[in-house]
């Protein structure tokens, strides 16, 4: 069932990022047990170095005396320390962000927590480590990063919080925290599939669409190169967001080579993929032992996204890593070594 919030809120509301960081302060402060478990979360995702003391309450869109910075939500545990979440989805960091927050904190101690989608944290992280190692001195740890020795940041998901604090509410038998935190997890997952990233001006290079063209020629070059792959008589596919090139491997088993840019944003590892049938071609293609093959790649170290339906082709998806840096035909011979390893257990 879809929910109120998730459906009328996000279709009339330009300011869903505010909204969802309000209704996750209403659902902390109104009870003792959310609070409780909102501080137990940022502990163990902090592994420790986050603690906030109990009777928490969150207050939202702070501003400051000092600064023109304003972080959606403040955490107040009566402490002495400061600690401030800034709440996000896709839109990218403004230019006081997380510097002048740090400015704030690091006069008195405390921590920073970006909330952000599940997809989004690697590469928030690794942009906040380049713009805090700029001004601060800094120290890597985990996946925390500790600025002037003083204030911790990190960054923590909007589905794991909600489903901490959904499960804890569960325990509880918190009915008013489970009916809030249903309404507001609709929201989150709707941003989380369907929000709109803003473009960045690095996309607009003549670069950009030339590399993704790239992409899909490298595909061919590696499935042309080889002669287990036969492609007699298939031919190319796709959907809105991919590529696909169809053989047969020794002339038996169905699979395609992947580009999906679906898939890329989900697993932020590659943009290509391998991808051998799990489901028979209407040619009579024979299958292979799907979970056996599995566990073979498992036992040479190579990772499986498991069984999945691409484009009403379901297959068993092994992503598949492209080199930076190289020409040509090491980029072909290195994607090519690694297509071979698993043409080899099969």
């Amino acid at each position: 069932m879809k929910s109120i919030l998730s459906e009328v809120v996000s279709k009339y509301s330009r300011h869903t990022e505010n909204i969802c960081s309000e209704s996750l302060a209403l659902i902390v402060n109104e009870s003792n047990g959310m609070q409780d478990a909102f501080c137990q979360f940022i502990s163990e995702r902090t592994n420790g170095k986050v603690v906030l003391l109990p009777k928490i309450r969150i207050n939202t869109q702070v501003t400051s005396k000092t600064d023109t910075a304003i972080p959606d939500l403040m955490v107040d545990d009566a402490s002495e320390l400061l600690h401030l979440v800034e709440a996000k989805f896709w839109a990218g960091l403004t230019d006081h962000q997380p510097n002048e927050y740090l400015a704030r904190i690091v006069k008195q101690g405390g921590s920073l927590g970006f909330l952000v989608p599940e997809r989004r944290k690697t590469s928030l992280l690794s942009e906040l480590k380049t713009r805090v190692a700029n001004k601060y001195t800094v120290t890597f740890e985990d996946n925390q990063v500790l600025v002037d020795n003083i204030t911790w940041l990190y960054v923590f998901s909007w589905t794991d919080l909600i489903d901490y604090l959904w499960h804890r509410a569960s325990l509880k038998e918190d009915k008013e925290s489970l009916f809030n935190l249903y309404q507001l997890k609709g929201l989150i997952q709707k941003l989380d599939s369907e929000g709109f990233i803003p473009f960045e001006s690095e996309l607009f290079t003549p670069m950009s669409g030339k590399q993704r063209d790239q992409l899909i020629d490298l595909i061919d070059a590696v499935v042309d190169s080889s002669s287990q792959l036969d492609t007699k008589k298939l031919s190319y596919g796709g959907g809105k967001y991919s590529y696909q090139r169809f053989f047969k491997i020794n002339g038996k088993y169905g699979a395609y080579m992947l580009y999906s840019s679906e898939l890329w944003l989900k697993y932020q590892e590659t943009p290509l993929f391998f991808c051998v049938s799990a489901k028979e071609w209407t040619d009579s293609s024979e299958l292979p032992d799907i979970d056996q093959l599995s566990k073979d790649l498992e036992s040479i170290e190579v990772r499986t996204l498991g069984v999945l339906d691409i484009n009403s082709y379901p297959a068993l998806v092994i992503p598949v890593n492209v080199p930076v840096g190289t020409d040509k035909e090491n980029c072909t011979a290195y994607v090519g070594a690694q297509i071979q390893n698993i043409l080899d257990l099969i």
